[in-house]
C-alpha cells in the first residue's frame, strides 16, 4: 500500500471527521469574542467620535465550500489577491524543482482520471482563468484533496508552493472572474 493511501485511509475516517468537527467548534467559540475585541480597539483607533461596535454597519463573511479566496476574490478592488502574487504563486514538484508547465488538469468524469481536453496540456507555472475554458456555472475537471495532512503538505511550511504537487492537477492554480456574481455585487 502506498504513503499517500495510508494518509487517505488515516485521513478521512470517522474519528478524524469527529477531530475536525471539534476543532472548528473551538475555533468558532474563539472567533465571536476576537472579532468584537479587534472591533472595539479599531473603532477606538478612529477617534472619539466613531468610538464602539455601532461605528459598524454591516459584516458579511462569503465562502463557498471548497473554493479558495484567490479562486472567487483574487481580482477584487483593494484585495491582496493574484495581482501581488508574482513568484510566490510559482509552484514545486515533490523535490522542489519549478514546473516549466502545470501539470495537466485532470477529469474525473472518467476512470480512470485522463487530462481534461478542455483545458490546454501547456498552462504556465502561474495562476489562470478558469472561465477561459469552462464557464463558471459548469463542473469542470476533477475534485481537489481536502484531507488535513495533505493541506499540509501543500503549504509547505509557509512556501505554499506544492498544491499542484499534492494535488496532481494544474487545476489549483486555477481562478474565476466573480466580478459578475450575485455575491461579488455586496
Amino acid at each position: 500500500m502506498s504513503s499517500a493511501r495510508a494518509d487517505d485511509r488515516f485521513c478521512e475516517g470517522p474519528r478524524m471527521i469527529a477531530k475536525i468537527r471539534k476543532r472548528w467548534l473551538l475555533i468558532g467559540s474563539m472567533l465571536g469574542p476576537t472579532l468584537l475585541t479587534a472591533v472595539d480597539q479599531w473603532a477606538s483607533a478612529a477617534g472619539p467620535q466613531t468610538r464602539g461596535p455601532e461605528r459598524i454597519e454591516h459584516i458579511l463573511i462569503i465562502y463557498l465550500e471548497n473554493h479558495s479566496f484567490d479562486n472567487l476574490y483574487g481580482h477584487f478592488p483593494g484585495a491582496n489577491g493574484l495581482q501581488d502574487a508574482g513568484k510566490l504563486a510559482t509552484q514545486t514538484d515533490a523535490q522542489g524543482q519549478v514546473y516549466a508547465t502545470l501539470p495537466p488538469v485532470m477529469s474525473d468524469r472518467v476512470k480512470p482520471p485522463e487530462p481534461d481536453k478542455r483545458f490546454p496540456a501547456n498552462l504556465p507555472n502561474m495562476p489562470f482563468l478558469i472561465d477561459r475554458y469552462v464557464p463558471m456555472h459548469e463542473k469542470y475537471a476533477d475534485d481537489l484533496v481536502r484531507s488535513f495532512y495533505r493541506q499540509q503538505q501543500q503549504i509547505n511550511g509557509g512556501k505554499m508552493d506544492r498544491f499542484v504537487a499534492v494535488s496532481g492537477s494544474g487545476l489549483t492554480m486555477g481562478y474565476h472572474d466573480s466580478s459578475q456574481c450575485l455575491h461579488s455585487a455586496l
